[in-house]
């Protein structure tokens, strides 16, 4: 869709772009500000909806709603939201990333609230070629609300490297949120611990058990 949804007014949902029950709408080149709704003001997504973002795109506020609801950035796509962009906590932002020059996808100048899943996947395959100390950029803002989110997902890497997340600030007051390719030094198991278990395992935790600065994982 390469459309412009401006000065809409909604008395329910969505003033610009309403998604909702398993849709998927796929947005390039549109423009969708200055809309108004008694919720979601210029794109709202509820009920497993996604909104795949390709071009650049320009929006206002953003609400994701529900459990599925998740934004999608193609590579090279660049999303500008001038307003807030709430994603859901049960929901997602995807990122396909390619090239290690590509520009930011995704630019919120307001507040990103950081809950639900942040996904990242390489189509592309140009991880593959990565060196310590690279860089992807994947998002920046100008106040980010909220310690992390609640599930970070990287692809996989080639033997002996691995994927972090870290965020940096930037000249002019905003923060980014970029992956960086780090040397994977495996796990170390030093000395553990078998014992029988009382019942089923139900959950892996992972806490500093001896107090000497390393966490130990238990069942």
């Amino acid at each position: 869709m390469n459309s412009s949804f401006e000065e809409n007014s909604a008395t329910q949902n969505g003033g610009g772009v309403w998604c909702s029950n398993q849709s998927v709408v796929t947005l390039s080149g549109s423009t969708i500000q200055g809309n108004d709704a008694a919720l979601g003001g210029d794109i709202l997504l509820r009920k497993n909806s996604q909104l795949v973002l390709e071009g650049t795109n320009n929006a206002g506020e953003v609400t994701l709603l529900h459990l599925g609801t998740s934004l999608v950035f193609s590579p090279n796509s660049l999303f500008l939201v001038n307003d807030s962009l709430s994603p859901a906590e049960q929901g997602s932002l995807g990122f396909d990333v390619d090239a290690f020059d590509s520009p930011v996808p995704l630019v919120v100048n307001g507040t990103l609230i950081r809950q639900g899943s942040l996904s990242v996947t390489n189509d592309s395959g140009s991880l593959s070629s990565a060196i310590v100390g690279d860089i992807v950029s994947l998002l920046e803002a100008t106040t980010l609300s909220q310690s992390t989110f609640d599930s970070i997902v990287l692809p996989q890497m080639p033997e002996g490297l691995g994927l972090q997340t870290i965020q940096q600030p930037l000249k002019g007051g905003n923060t980014s949120i970029a992956i960086e390719v780090v040397e994977d030094v495996g796990a170390d198991f030093d000395e553990p611990i078998v014992a029988p278990l009382d019942g089923t395992p139900v959950d892996i935790i992972s806490f500093d058990i001896e107090g000497d600065g390393k966490d130990e994982i238990a069942i």
